[in-house]
């Protein structure tokens, strides 16, 4: 029998805090690509060295700034730096976003919207799950059976939430049943 702590030990408690930040950098460096691709084919790379001389200093001060304990007794430690880096490239990310579609010539405003209103029903998905584990105490003693069942619990009640309001990633009613359709059609054809 492998012990509990094998993978998740109990040191690493702490650290769930920092890595629930850091999951949404796959999301915003999606944005940061594409921002980057329409730069370079537009050859208006100079945008990258301004944002660089602004944010670069910006980062270390605010990482000097949430770490130190010793001249503003702060010292808020991971858990403030992962949100200063989340922090710094939405706003680098938007400021890019915003330049490439004022060019581009397209409506800035609901892309914005829609690119946070597509986000926040899955936090709230994650946050109400992880309040009904705790507050029924399911799985506390074994940490494994805990991540795979809430795990697991999550991606079933995303694929509803999806099934239910597939605007939420970008299609609509038609467009979800030509692909359930499709996706039918390739299951059931190949068993045949």
């Amino acid at each position: 029998k492998i012990p509990d702590n094998f993978l998740f030990g109990r040191t690493y408690k702490n650290a769930s805090n920092i890595l629930s930040v850091l999951a949404f950098f796959p999301l915003i460096s999606v944005y940061s690509l594409l921002n980057g691709s329409v730069i370079y084919a537009t050859e208006k790379t100079s945008l990258f060295l301004k944002l660089g001389l602004i944010f670069t200093p910006l980062s270390m001060i605010s990482a000097y700034y949430y770490v130190s304990s010793n001249s503003f007794e702060i010292n808020l430690a991971g858990r403030a730096l992962a949100l200063k880096d989340l922090t710094l490239e939405i706003i680098s990310c938007v400021i890019i976003l915003y330049y490439n579609f004022k060019s581009l010539k397209i409506n800035f405003k609901n892309f914005i919207l829609r690119m946070f209103l597509s986000v926040f029903p899955f936090i709230l998905i994650s946050y109400s799950l992880k309040l009904t584990l705790e507050y029924f105490n399911v799985f506390e003693f074994n940490i494994v059976l805990n991540f795979l069942v809430s795990g697991f619990l999550y991606s079933i009640v995303s694929v509803l939430i999806i099934y239910s309001f597939p605007i939420i990633i970008g299609f609509n009613q038609s467009q979800k049943i030509s692909l359930l359709n499709q996706l039918y059609n390739k299951i059931y054809i190949k068993n045949e």
